[in-house]
């Protein structure tokens, strides 16, 4: 069975992520126009949402972006046509097909079992894990 594709609609956007000065001291009008930057992002993402809704997508809130997908749509090209034949502009968007990704995690193995990492060693093993502080006296 082929698992459809997931849309992301990113919440803040491009222009949002480039006026954030990571690691520098911040002003209160920069958050301000920060605020303002996302406020319109999102208003402009509200009705792209109830359009999709509206045409049976399942839409998803992540922390930083929107996951969306439609149980018909099972490839890149079919997700692209779908959204593109409701009026959602490519640049609102990332098409995400699982035929491309690779898996992450732990993979099964022949006998269906998961894979289980090696036990660590105990406090008491000499190739074990050193206590930082020394004893007390």
């Amino acid at each position: 069975m082929t698992l459809p594709v997931v849309v992301v609609f990113p919440l803040f956007d491009r222009p949002v992520r480039a006026a954030l000065k990571i690691g520098r001291e911040a002003k209160g009008e920069q958050v301000q126009a920060l605020a303002g930057i996302v406020h319109k992002h999102l208003l402009a993402l509200a009705p792209i949402v109830d359009i999709l809704k509206r045409a049976g997508w399942e839409v998803l809130i992540h922390e930083t972006a929107l996951v969306c997908r439609h149980p018909s749509v099972r490839t890149r090209a079919m997700a692209e046509v779908a959204l593109c034949q409701l009026g959602v502009e490519s640049q609102w968007f990332r098409v995400y097909d699982s035929a491309e990704v690779e898996p992450r995690g732990p993979t099964v193995t022949q006998n269906g079992a998961i894979p289980h990492p090696r036990p660590l060693p105990s406090p008491t093993d000499p190739g074990g894990p050193r206590n930082p502080l020394p004893p007390q006296p």
